[in-house]
């Protein structure tokens, strides 16, 4: 599953935006540009579909922080999402199987003052419809008999689902609504994302969510001993980088995966290791190919060392749909950057990334067609343009000027 469009309204430094992604995304700006609020976007989307909404409004600060100061509680927050995951449905009634390939979620949120409410609630899919056959196998795969829209639409806590069929075809809207009542619409006193029950398509939807990755490592944190029970999940600040590799070195396949990956970036490790100590600890170690007989401790490793171990393990090891990388670049040398942004690219076919930078070679080698310049407007709104798209940036390509050139200079606004 992908995001192919966000368009958001009345976010933090945001007043509008629409803007399309890429499998790969590289996002940059300058200081104060609004980096950190566009990712916030999607921490506030994996928070709604985790901890409930207002869980995810209260990570943001209260409804006060979530909405754009300038704007205030006079205009609606609205996201949409337009995603790409394949659902099934069945309408047994009618012996129909829905496919959906597409599906876009809305929320808007009315604001008073401190408070606020679901004012509308909306999750459209694209439909493709097919004979259901209950089971039964006839060695040919059946031909669509109709296709159109499917609504699923919570208006101020009054739940109903319409659809825009063609070919007049009619759907039990009952056996789509996991609701009490068999008829097209019911009641519900929260938000459709905190009732996993609700709707059929509904558990593989939020998990999609519930499962982005935004992280920010420090490399301080895995440097110390750490509990050998934990999440199997890599934190987002990487502190339990021993955990995980420990988990990664019960899997002979998974462990050979990563010896080759740490060996093309850094070519002296020999092995990653994880040594047991009293009170069930976990500590990293690191053996080099110079000498292989003594290990050394994690607080003897360089920064680079961890964010770099950190980094292959959440674009290869991480069974995330999506991930954000924060300035990658840290700590590493500029040598290294390209081979790393090899890697991203080729870990983006898997999962989808977005990954944030002030380093003219990941703008380099990132790609011009993935770069996202954030900048402010007049008015001091974020606003988010594709380089790519602009005919003077087109103009500098063609006289041979790199797009790195132009990022360091301050010319890819123009």
């Amino acid at each position: 599953m992908s995001i192919k469009t966000i368009r958001v309204s009345n976010f933090k430094s945001f007043k509008e935006l629409t803007l399309s992604l890429n499998h790969f995304n590289v996002l940059i700006g300058a200081n104060a540009a609004g980096k950190s609020n566009f990712l916030q976007i999607f921490k506030f989307l994996r928070d709604l579909a985790k901890d409930g909404l207002e869980n995810a409004i209260s990570l943001q600060g209260g409804p006060q922080y979530l909405r754009n100061i300038r704007l205030g509680p006079n205009k609606p927050f609205v996201l949409t999402v337009n995603c790409e995951r394949p659902i099934k449905l069945l309408d047994r009634k009618n012996d129909l199987e829905i496919r959906s390939f597409e599906q876009t979620y809305t929320l808007k949120i009315s604001f008073r003052k401190t408070r606020y409410e679901v004012s509308t609630e909306q999750l459209t899919l694209n439909a493709r419809l097919f004979p259901f056959t209950n089971g039964s196998k006839t060695g040919k795969a059946s031909a669509e008999i109709g296709h159109g829209e499917i609504v699923f639409l919570n208006d101020k806590g009054k739940l109903s689902v319409s659809a825009k069929l063609s070919n007049g075809t009619k759907l039990d809207y009952g056996s789509l609504l996991q609701v009490s009542r068999t008829d097209e619409t019911s009641r519900i006193s929260a938000p459709i994302f905190e009732d996993a029950a609700l709707l059929p398509m509904y558990p593989s939807f939020k998990a999609f969510f519930s499962e982005f990755g935004t992280f920010d490592f420090d490399p301080k944190l895995p440097k110390r001993a750490i509990p050998m029970t934990g999440k199997r999940e890599l934190e987002e600040d990487g502190s339990n980088l021993a955990l995980i590799l420990r988990h990664i070195a019960g899997d002979r396949q998974k462990k050979q995966l990563f010896s080759t990956l740490i060996q093309e970036l850094l070519p002296f490790v020999d092995a990653l290791e994880i040594e047991h100590f009293a009170d069930n600890l976990l500590f990293l170690k690191l053996r080099e190919n110079y000498e292989k007989e003594v290990g050394l401790p994690a607080s003897f490793l360089s920064d680079g060392t961890i964010n770099i171990t950190a980094m292959l393990i959440a674009l290869y090891f991480e069974q995330r749909p999506f991930i954000v990388l924060e300035e990658p670049e840290r700590n590493i040398h500029p040598f290294l950057i390209s081979k790393l942004v090899e890697m991203m690219r080729d870990a983006s076919s898997e999962k989808q990334i977005i990954t944030t930078t002030h380093h003219p070679e990941i703008v380099r080698h990132g790609g011009i067609e993935n770069l996202l310049l954030i900048t402010r407007d007049k008015s001091g709104f974020s606003t988010i343009s594709r380089p790519a798209e602009k005919e003077t940036i087109k103009t500098f390509l063609k006289n041979e000027i790199g797009i790195e050139e132009l990022y360091i200079q301050d010319l890819l606004g123009l």
